[in-house]
């Protein structure tokens, strides 16, 4: 991340500490414990969720329901105990207080257009695309088409983004959106444990041929369907396909773009493609070294500042020729 943008978020206790960024405390509370369940005897729940918000006192219960539930037995308490329970009968627990309930029904959808005809309205986030929480991409999604809308319009309005620069927002964010809502639908196969696999309370706890040939069965049933947690290429490895990327006209792109690769992410300069990281000498990242608008990144500094000043657009160079004598980046 840019430095000036960090300078900013600092201080904010929710940065993720994937980036190195103190947390003071917070992720190691945040968990969660699933409950799988058998949705015949259960009001047709597949299962449950527990959540720590503070590690203390407040907990948030997920109960995952189907589609023919029995709306008079989704109550607060009865929920809290039948989920706790699991497998098994509901768990004796009196809460203090609920503080807050609701019913969510999941929904995939993609907006027809994202912008109006003459351009004075842009849609982000959800009222653009929706898509079933598996794999946590909603939040993501909408956060990047802010970042991605919000250059163009600041570039647009500073006269120097040209004509046709915002009809570029939906042509690269839509695919994105749309290969996400495929993935989300494809984690949720995660959630058919409690139909794949036939539970019991009694024999999962046995330690006995059939209690471990039980517990093997749902543990290679997650394994096998563990993408939920494990798709690093979906929500970094996409790449935008417009005329902003600019290519030679003899690259065939077929052949020359990385192969997609749901679970891994593979870092790459392929045009249109999320800046690949690098570590230099100094611990730094390269992109330590980018700034507010765009950035040159060339493996010579006189090759960075040269095409700087033949563009009419905020541009900063950044060198790359430490990281290139040490790494290979396709």
């Amino acid at each position: 991340m840019e430095p000036w943008l960090r300078e900013e978020y600092d201080a904010n206790l929710l940065i993720d500490t994937r980036y190195g960024w103190a947390v003071e405390g917070l992720v190691d509370r945040f968990w969660h414990t699933f409950f799988p369940m058998d949705p015949a005897t259960n009001n047709g729940s597949v299962g449950g969720a527990i959540i720590a918000q503070d590690g203390k006192e407040t907990w948030t219960v997920h109960d995952y329901l189907g589609s023919d539930y029995n709306a008079d037995d989704v109550k607060a308490e009865k929920t809290v105990a039948r989920v706790l329970g699991g497998m098994g009968s509901p768990y004796p627990i009196s809460p203090d207080e609920i503080t807050i309930t609701s019913i969510f029904t999941p929904t995939v959808a993609l907006a027809k257009t994202w912008t109006g005809n003459h351009q004075r309205v842009f849609l982000a986030g959800d009222s653009c695309h929706q898509t079933i929480p598996s794999g946590g991409y909603g939040m993501n999604m909408g956060l990047a088409d802010a970042w991605d809308l919000g250059w163009k319009l600041a570039a647009t309005i500073q006269g120097w983004g040209g004509t046709n620069l915002l009809k570029k927002y939906e042509q690269e964010r839509r695919p994105v959106a749309a290969l996400m809502q495929h993935w989300s639908k494809i984690h949720m196969k995660l959630m058919g444990l409690s139909t794949a696999v036939k539970l019991d309370p009694i024999v999962i706890e046995s330690m006995d041929e059939h209690g471990i040939a039980l517990r093997e069965e749902i543990d290679q049933y997650v394994q096998e369907n563990d993408d939920h947690n494990q798709s690093f290429g979906v929500e970094m490895g996409y790449r935008y396909e417009s005329n902003l990327a600019v290519l030679n006209e003899q690259v065939d792109v077929e052949k020359a773009a990385p192969q997609f690769d749901s679970r891994n992410y593979i870092p790459t300069t392929f045009p249109g493609s999320r800046v690949a990281h690098v570590a230099l000498s100094d611990g730094s990242a390269i992109s330590d070294g980018f700034g507010k608008g765009f950035t040159m990144v060339a493996s010579l500094q006189k090759e960075a500042v040269a095409a700087g000043d033949q563009c009419q657009v905020p541009i900063v160079p950044a060198s790359l020729e430490e990281a290139a004598s040490k790494h290979s980046i396709l």
